[in-house]
């Protein structure tokens, strides 16, 4: 495979370290989605797909690498998912508390209408996502992650009410709570609301390891484009907290007390954000960190500053924000995946999109800890 190795990022404690980690055009132009997983002996897994030109390439692949060593070094890049004419991404894993199983969401998807210049490289027509079709897989494994079965679909009417092909949504968040429960958070778009787009969220609870899933009620925002890429902390047992990608300018925010059956009205909160991910993480501490591009936009522009807070209060109120990096004019800083390790670190892979033509998208690995936000 034509991918140079990764790029080391050492762990200094109380400091941000902060790398150039896989570099666009090794292999593909764009590497893109970093999640990161520990498992219970210890190592690493970090996921993310690759590449060219167009996110919803339908000839994409799902890169893995594994370090052994929390997160200092890693092994080559390997190909860890594929699926001929799909688009494979939104993988996130959870081990079963006491075992070896693993369970893991991904989203396979069919992408059509898209167009590419192949001599300027560039996205002339977007993929049609009304036309575009998703499944969304539960696969297992009894190994830590070592290997794994085919998996099984998610049925779309399990998630969406009054289902009418095609299926478009993904996974956009994975945990197992105190109680055991398996609550995942997925957006889709209903059937009456494609042209123009305009996504809910609900999340899919499991009290028997996997075997059976229900879904909670739906979660939308007034704003275009809805409700998106949902991610949610548990405060207390069952207490659940969750922040909402949307296009107003800020996040919005929702609350569930009973596990995540029943989520309440979305409300707009106070922290300024353009249309782009975000990320919460309950930290050992107990205390809750966001990573955020700390501006408020109505359009997915800038995608920078990326920041970080920290709560000590269960979401209520947060620290003054702590850049982590920056960037310029329409290039980005987005799509980031983030986790804490045993020892305390917290591993941060972001996204680094060039927007300059051929444009190209580098993962970039920071790593620090909750003594490095608190000075």
């Amino acid at each position: 495979m034509d991918i140079s190795l990764i790029t080391p990022c050492h762990y200094k404690p109380g400091q941000l370290e902060y790398v150039s980690f896989i570099r666009g055009g090794s292999g593909w132009s764009h590497h893109q989605g970093p999640s990161f997983y520990q498992f219970s002996d210890g190592r690493v897994l970090m996921l993310w797909t690759a590449y060219d030109i167009h996110e919803c390439n339908n000839d994409n692949v799902m890169l893995y690498s594994l370090s052994e060593n929390l997160g200092e070094t890693w092994s080559d890049p390997e190909v860890f998912m594929a699926s001929p004419g799909a688009n494979i991404s939104h993988s996130f894993l959870v081990q079963l508390r006491g075992n070896n199983r693993v369970l893991m969401f991904n989203r396979e998807g069919r992408y059509v209408g898209a167009k590419v210049d192949p001599v300027t490289k560039k996205v002339v027509v977007w993929a049609d996502y009304a036309r575009s079709l998703n499944r969304i897989i539960l696969r297992e494994s009894f190994d830590q992650g070592q290997s794994w079965n085919f998996g099984r679909e998610f049925t779309p009417e399990l998630i969406v009410p009054n289902h009418q092909p095609p299926f478009y949504g993904a996974p956009e968040d994975f945990q197992q709570l105190v109680s055991g429960r398996l609550l995942v958070a997925t957006v889709y778009l209903p059937p009456d609301k494609k042209k123009p787009q305009h996504y809910s969220a609900t999340f899919l609870y499991s009290d028997d390891e996997g075997k059976t899933w229900q879904r909670s009620n739906n979660i939308d925002v007034p704003e275009q484009r809805g409700a998106m890429e949902p991610t949610f902390v548990e405060l207390e047992p069952n207490h659940l907290y969750c922040l909402l990608r949307n296009k107003s300018g800020f996040l919005y925010e929702t609350e569930s007390f009973d596990g995540g059956a029943i989520w309440s009205s979305s409300i707009k909160t106070k922290i300024p954000s353009p249309e782009a991910i975000c990320k919460l993480l309950k930290l050992n501490s107990g205390n809750i960190i966001l990573i955020w591009n700390n501006v408020s936009s109505t359009t997915q522009q800038p995608r920078y500053p990326l920041t970080i807070a920290l709560s000590q209060d269960k979401c209520r109120s947060w620290s003054k924000s702590k850049v982590i990096a920056t960037e310029s004019g329409v290039n980005q800083l987005s799509n980031f995946g983030v986790t804490q390790l045993s020892d305390g670190r917290i591993l941060l892979g972001i996204s680094h999109y060039h927007a300059t033509p051929p444009t190209t998208s580098d993962i970039d690995l920071a790593i620090f800890d909750e003594n490095w936000l608190t000075k």
